[in-house]
């Protein structure tokens, strides 16, 4: 659940509609259907006018797609002129030849009419088993219909796909799926068997959310607990119960205060209780401070923060959610807080993108970054003072062309440089300055994070 929230909050949303695809409103759904997809780089067609800017949603698409090799696209409607939804999403699907990119047939598509209120997920062949009907509809119905419910449905979509996202990662942690593999890409083939699953939505009507004014007797469950563990399970418990919201004891004055107009939905609390089920933690506190850690390699687990206070341990989500940010695969990145010196008394550390480790297990650090809002550019646009990599004489303006035996195409490899080669050992890096070509050695150092 925090997850999907601090995600979407953080979604800060800034390019302009009018590079959403054709956003003109089709005179035909069939013509609209009979043309072809206009790009393969354009995820986003939004006739109906609702996603107001969608650069979070792009960066979410393209992540789906270049570590998962999974083609989504999504497809707004004002209304569909009489014609299915079932059949509308099934033949575009096909028309488009969503997931041609792919080395199979992995396609999604979303479309979403206004008038009908309705949705509909279609799901390609070679998709069917990581996203069976049954899925599907879970998360239109307990994940996005609650956003659309308060006019939120850009939110909706996106914490929709996160769930998407986060299914294909853990398919891929567990080896079950390989985005390398691929079966059914056949020429002039239909692209879906009809899997998926279709909604009924409330989006044409504005509704105040529901505030969740549980009475007395249940408000009275939820309070401050006299220990760190005690206080974390009974909000496990509460998730358990969908008791949704935090306007209880359980938490803190300010957590009360900023999550007024949050939305809470099922699928989030069911998230929260699976993602944590059967991991061990531990606890850690120190005056009226407490931290509860989860082993490092669940990465989506976040940490939880903890106050103590006259009556008890309330739970701290208003720093977690200003501190804590989770990426598109739903990996925490912990930035500092009043918690830090905790990490740091209890032999924890974390890397230079805020992942945690355990002191002596975080990867080498270079202290270089060519991330500009893809991983597609190897071309220096940070370099961290006194990082190995200044030190070794790179600048800002370089192209990264290698790292070790690694060849560089964008962040990911730098990062993969990072993984692959020790703390101390000294790596050779090739670059590009201009129409020269240079060659670095540079002594990997470990981060720092309490500097």
């Amino acid at each position: 659940m925090r997850k999907l929230i601090f995600t979407v909050l953080a979604c800060v949303l800034y390019t302009s509609i009018t590079s959403c695809g054709n956003n003109t409103a089709p005179s035909s759904i069939t013509s609209y259907i009979k043309h072809s997809r206009p790009s393969h780089e354009t995820r986003i067609f939004d006739n109906a006018h609702l996603i107001k800017y969608k650069n979070s949603l792009d960066s979410h698409l393209e992540t789906l797609y270049t570590f998962a090799n999974i083609d989504m696209v999504v497809v707004t409607f004002e209304d569909l002129q009489g014609n299915d939804i079932d059949d509308t999403a099934a033949q575009l699907l096909s028309d488009w030849k969503i997931g041609e990119n792919t080395n199979g047939l992995k396609g999604i598509l979303f479309v979403l009419s206004v008038e009908e209120e309705l949705v509909r997920f279609e799901i390609g062949y070679d998709l069917e088993w990581i996203y069976p009907d049954s899925f599907v509809g879970y998360i239109e119905r307990d994940q996005m219909a609650p956003f659309f419910f308060s006019w939120r449905v850009q939110d909706g979509i996106a914490a929709t796909l996160e769930m998407i996202i986060a299914r294909a990662n853990e398919k891929i942690e567990k080896q079950a799926y390989n985005p390398d593999d691929g079966e059914r890409n056949l020429p002039g083939t239909y692209y879906s068997g009809g899997a998926g699953a279709k909604q009924q939505v409330r989006i044409k009507t504005v509704k105040i959310p529901d505030k969740a004014n549980y009475p007395d007797d249940i408000k009275s469950l939820f309070v401050p607990q006299p220990t760190p563990e005690d206080t974390y399970l009974l909000d496990i418990e509460k998730c358990k119960r969908h008791i949704r919201g935090y306007d209880f004891d359980l938490y803190t004055d300010e957590t009360r205060e900023i999550s007024k107009n949050w939305v809470f939905t099922k699928a989030q609390m069911d998230n929260e209780v699976n993602d944590t089920r059967g991991k061990t933690f531990k606890v850690f506190a120190k005056d009226d401070l407490a931290i509860i850690v989860f082993e490092p390699k669940y990465r989506n687990c976040p940490p939880y923060y903890l106050k103590r206070n006259n009556r008890g341990w309330q739970i701290d989500i208003a720093t977690m959610s200003k501190t804590i940010h989770f990426d598109m695969r739903n990996r925490a990145h912990i930035g500092k807080s009043r918690y830090f010196p905790l990490f740091k008394e209890n032999g924890y550390t974390f890397s230079v993108n805020g992942f945690l480790y355990c002191k002596g297990q975080e990867p080498a650090y270079l202290g270089v970054s060519s991330w500009d809002g893809s991983t597609k550019t190897a071309t220096v646009n940070t370099l961290v003072k006194n990082s190995p990599a200044e030190k070794a004489g790179l600048r800002i303006g370089d192209t990264i062309i290698k790292v070790g035996d690694i060849n560089v195409l964008g962040t990911r490899e730098i990062v993969k440089a990072e993984n692959k080669y020790k703390i101390g050992e000294i790596v050779a890096i090739k670059v590009k300055r201009g129409l020269i070509s240079k060659e670095f050695d540079v002594m990997l150092e470990s981060y720092d994070p309490y500097k």
